[in-house]
């Protein structure tokens, strides 16, 4: 059940978010190995967000999935900061990533955990 949340300053029209969470969702299930099924997206365009002290263009991105294997942060850092430059034109060094390995037993869906 990975989800990504990807916050930036880009402004972005509906169809240009929806195009970007298709792709992401893709991108998810691929380097995690899980089902597209599984997988939520979240892309919140506009928000005022600075990076160093300016305003250039910057995502911060959150990546949560049950049994993260935390060894692959590197290698998910690089994918993910590679889908940004090519979809939103942010540069690797303008973006935070925050991965977090979720405990199966604290998350919930469908009326149970996992």
């Amino acid at each position: 059940m990975p989800y990504i949340h990807v916050a930036t300053n880009q402004e972005l029209d509906d169809k240009r978010r929806r195009e970007l969470c298709t792709a992401l969702t893709e991108l998810a299930a691929e380097l995690l190995g899980k089902s597209t099924a599984y997988v939520m997206v979240q892309v919140e365009p506009g928000v005022t967000l600075s990076f160093g002290g300016t305003f250039d263009p910057a995502a911060f991105v959150q990546l949560k999935s049950i049994r993260l294997d935390t060894s692959r942060c590197a290698e998910l850092s690089a994918a993910i900061c590679t889908f940004l430059q090519a979809s939103l034109g942010i540069p690797p060094d303008r973006a935070f990533i925050d991965f977090i390995d979720l405990t199966p037993s604290q998350f919930g869906w469908n009326s149970k955990v996992f």
